[in-house]
């Protein structure tokens, strides 16, 4: 029983993992899509 035990979240504790989740989405979208302004921007000053 004790297994079972550690393993339930509080609700706070899931809210913090999807806050990190989303942080990390955002961050990631945000790099994407400046390196991809910068592949286009190369791209197009080639052509």
């Amino acid at each position: 029983m004790t297994e079972i035990d550690k393993k339930t979240e509080t609700a706070q504790e899931i809210l913090d993992g999807y806050k990190m989740k989303f942080m990390v989405a955002i961050t990631v979208i945000f790099f994407g899509s400046m390196a991809a302004a910068f592949i286009w921007l190369f791209i197009k000053s080639s052509l």
